[in-house]
């Protein structure tokens, strides 16, 4: 008889077991923070890449590079008191993917102290964690008193916060060896940052919840959660957005407002309220939000509207319903969980992509020119590599390594020279012959950056000198003229080119040269089969200079011969006889790649 009293909590143990799933695990660092890390690569490499203009000549499709790594086949630190904790360092080489990727799980290693680290509390002091901290003494580790945005922005003793990141990176980019390991510790230190703002979306890791034997949420958070939430919409009251300077979010702001929306909106089972209590089941004062009011009587879902979306916040425990308990008590279960996800994985996903996003610095890469140096199969080819200013990276760092040029598919990496030659601006001769294809790209530890394209001109075999052109006005603007004029009958009718200009497309005027009216014309351009206009879609190499003024035009006719080669980005090169009808796809001349000659009165 006296066993009869045990039945019913074992049976009732035993009830509860079978119910828990069992194919879940935890927002851990084995497969769910890597899951998060590799689907917010994804979304930024689908969602944001393309729609920057300094990205889509951009990819993160470059070399492997070297850093310092400790991933999962190195082993975890399993031992339960190691002060310090033993830490595992293995040089390697990976792409940028796989550097942020595996940071999900060195974030996390050695476990037990930095789990410590990875809570902020958004609304009371201190913000680090102080509940169970008794019994994580236990454990031996004490209380480092670190809270995680300290943690992950520039903690000294971290060697792997978001600062470092930038400092590495800074390293990396100044170094003459591309194979340096500061490109793999950037990327490192950058994927365990977006570690820490995935934590962020963590109830208990944003409301004092030590959860020293485990937290629901992340028990029963797995890869499988978060592949099946990775498409789902993101908190659209958190503003992501913080590269540009012409933003007011920050990294560091984004990451206190996702703190404080999943602290505001969210559970963590032991900071669920207690009926008739203004504490919470770990003891804790009851915070003030989320608001929930407890009805004995009800045995359903507390509900709660969270982004314009119904999301489950608790209902009564199991044994609540049973009267094993003079008051009811709530907990979770697998549908408020799963409620939980569809709201926080696709917001950690979509703020780990920002996150990415700040962290590259915006370039451009331009090919300057490409000349003939009078030996057979050799040409110079100048080049540079312009720096946008971001809010993480407002000046660019000197540049020493990463430089490839390609000729027909043919890679050529340029070394610095000896003293370590600033390579942002490069002249080098590279071997190739007339109509080859070459660019060229920097490769700056995986993340690659890419100029147009530029169809190489054959070498004159007797170099003569340029006509210059001629220009004078017409009379009469017509809307377009249908025969060359009397003074060009050095050319066939078929080798002048029209192209007008209009008031909404004529806007490109700087000073000592060529300023164009805002009064509607013609510009005709005639050459001996070759002529050039541009703008961000179709890049010319260069002309010769035009540094007078002409004013209020009514027409222009230009005549003269231009002999550098030129192509678009989009590798479609142009010729003769269907130049015109690319001229007539284009709107503004970029003066930069399109000045000229002249002779007469003007």
């Amino acid at each position: 008889m006296e066993n009869r009293q045990y039945m019913i909590p074992v049976a009732l143990l035993l009830i509860i077991v079978l119910i828990i799933p069992q194919n879940a695990s935890a927002y851990n660092n084995v497969d769910a923070h890597q899951a998060i890390n590799a689907h917010s690569i994804e979304y930024f490499e689908q969602y944001i890449m393309p729609k920057d203009k300094y990205l889509k000549s951009a990819s993160l499709s470059g070399s492997a590079c070297t850093g310092i790594a400790w991933d999962i086949e190195d082993g975890k630190d399993d031992s339960i008191k190691t002060n310090p904790a033993r830490t595992t360092a293995i040089k390697k080489q990976k792409t940028v993917q796989e550097w942020i990727i595996d940071a999900g799980y060195s974030a996390d290693e050695p476990e037990a102290p930095m789990g410590l680290r990875h809570f902020y509390d958004p609304e009371r002091e201190p913000r680090y964690l102080t509940d169970q901290i008794v019994d994580w003494n236990i454990m031996s580790y004490g209380n480092p008193q670190m809270d995680a945005y300290t943690w992950a922005f520039s903690a000294p003793d971290n060697p792997y916060n978001y600062q470092m990141a930038k400092t590495y990176y800074t390293r990396a980019l100044e170094s003459s060896d591309p194979n340096n390991e500061n490109y793999g510790n950037a990327w490192r230190a950058l994927g365990e940052t977006m570690h820490m703002f995935a934590d962020m979306t963590v109830p208990a890791h944003v409301r004092n919840d030590g959860h020293v034997r485990y937290d629901l949420y992340e028990r029963f958070t797995h890869s499988d959660s978060v592949d099946d939430n990775a498409y789902r919409s993101p908190v659209k009251s958190l503003e992501y957005s913080c590269t540009y300077t012409d933003s007011s979010q920050t990294l560091q702001k984004l990451f206190r407002d996702m703190a404080s929306f999943t602290h505001n909106n969210f559970f963590s089972e032991d900071t669920l309220p207690l009926y008739g209590k203004t504490t919470t089941t770990n003891d804790n004062e009851l915070y003030a939000s989320p608001v929930l009011k407890i009805d004995p009587g009800y045995t359903g879902y507390y509900k709660r509207t969270v982004d314009g979306k119904e999301t489950l916040m608790a209902t009564q425990k199991i044994s609540s319903r049973l009267g094993l308990w003079k008051t009811p008590v709530l907990g979770m279960d697998w549908k408020v969980l799963d409620s939980q996800q569809q709201v926080l994985i696709p917001t950690a996903i979509r703020a780990d992509a920002a996150v990415l996003d700040a962290f590259l610095p915006r370039y451009t890469v331009t090919i300057d020119s490409v000349t003939y140096t009078s030996q057979p199969g050799s040409y110079t080819l100048e080049g540079h590599i312009d720096h946008i200013a971001t809010k993480e990276w407002p000046t660019s760092p000197v540049i020493r390594n990463g430089v490839h040029i390609v000729v027909n598919d043919k890679d050529y990496e340029i070394t610095p020279n000896s003293a370590g030659q600033d390579m942002r601006k490069i002249t080098v001769d590279i071997p190739a012959n007339g109509n080859d294809i070459v660019y060229m790209y920097y490769d700056l530890g995986g993340y690659k950056i890419k100029s147009g394209s530029v169809k190489i001109k054959a070498a004159d075999p007797t170099p003569t000198p340029t006509p210059k052109p001629t220009l004078k006005p017409t009379p009469t603007p017509t809307k377009k003229p249908t025969s060359p004029p009397s003074t060009t009958t050095a050319f066939k009718s078929n080798d002048i080119l029209y192209l007008e200009i209009t008031p909404d497309v004529a806007q490109y005027v700087t000073d000592n040269r060529l300023k164009v009216s805002f009064t509607t014309y013609y510009l005709v351009m005639s050459g001996p089969g070759s002529s050039f206009v541009g703008d961000d879609e179709y890049l010319i190499s260069r002309v010769t200079m035009y540094t007078g003024d002409i004013s209020n035009p009514t027409m222009m006719e230009v005549t003269g011969r231009y002999w550098h080669s030129y192509g678009s980005d989009d590798n479609q090169f142009w010729d003769k006889d269907f130049v015109e009808s690319h001229f007539k796809k284009v709107g503004t001349i970029d003066i930069n790649k399109a000045t000229f000659g002249f002779s007469g009165s003007g």
